[in-house]
């Protein structure tokens, strides 16, 4: 006779693991979801460095609207976005990616790093996606660089 198994919840980090495994099949799909972000913020310049066919490293750097430094590791967030609040906006989709999965796929199986300045903004921030990690001071003109390091890394 089977054991009794008991239904429970999964860790925050294996859930975004098989997420990552949805969202993230080869580096050309990173590559496609950061460049549907960056897109999406406004960039008129968009700048791509890859080594090692994009496993090694993904830098996405633009010239877009960037995020707000207390947005940061929200940006990190499985299901956060700036471009849905409500069914209606659901329904009425006009942008590239919107579902907020992307950035938090990626991080679960890769090292992420994300600087980011506002064209407002005084300063450019970076933050690591690594557990603990806070934003610190960095040097940008506008824009954000997004670095993808070591893709499948992680992987369960």
């Amino acid at each position: 006779m089977p054991e009794t198994t008991h239904i429970h919840l999964l860790p925050d980090l294996l859930i975004s693991q098989i997420a990552a495994g949805e969202v993230i099949d080869r580096p050309a799909s990173v590559l496609k979801e950061l460049l549907e972000n960056a897109l999406d913020a406004g960039s008129s310049t968009i700048q791509i460095q890859l080594e090692e066919g994009g496993v090694k490293l993904i830098r996405v750097i633009d010239d877009g609207d960037g995020i707000a430094h207390n947005e940061l590791a929200l940006a990190l967030v499985r299901h956060a976005t700036s471009k849905i609040s409500s069914l209606d906006d659901l329904e009425r989709v006009g942008t590239l990616g919107f579902r907020g999965e992307a950035l938090a796929s990626v991080a679960a199986v890769a090292r992420v790093t994300i600087a980011s300045r506002q064209q407002a903004g005084q300063h450019a921030w970076r933050l690591s996606a690594e557990a603990g990690a806070t934003p610190e001071p960095a040097a940008l003109p506008f824009g954000t660089v997004l670095e993808m390091r070591d893709l499948y890394y992680n992987t369960p």
